[in-house]
């Protein structure tokens, strides 16, 4: 498994965030590598959550979130 990682959030800027928008990406979303954790990378998340993790649709990228992409991304290689 992956170290944990923190939470994502707005505002968050760095390499885990660009690693998120490009898995994000591969997977179809409409989103840029843009290493900040901006409004729309907010946007883009809660749209995945609403398909894939219902019960806590809040925006924030967590370790559930991550775990939930990776499997999803796994599936279509």
């Amino acid at each position: 498994t992956h170290g944990i990682m923190t939470e994502l959030k707005l505002g968050v800027e760095g390499t885990q965030v660009t690693e998120v928008q490009r898995n994000l990406s591969v997977f179809g979303y409409r989103i840029e590598e843009t290493g900040t954790y901006d409004a729309n990378t907010e946007k883009v998340v809660v749209a995945f959550q609403r398909h894939f993790r219902p019960n806590q649709i809040d925006g924030i990228f967590d370790q559930v979130c991550a775990d939930r992409l990776l499997d999803l991304l796994n599936q279509i290689e």
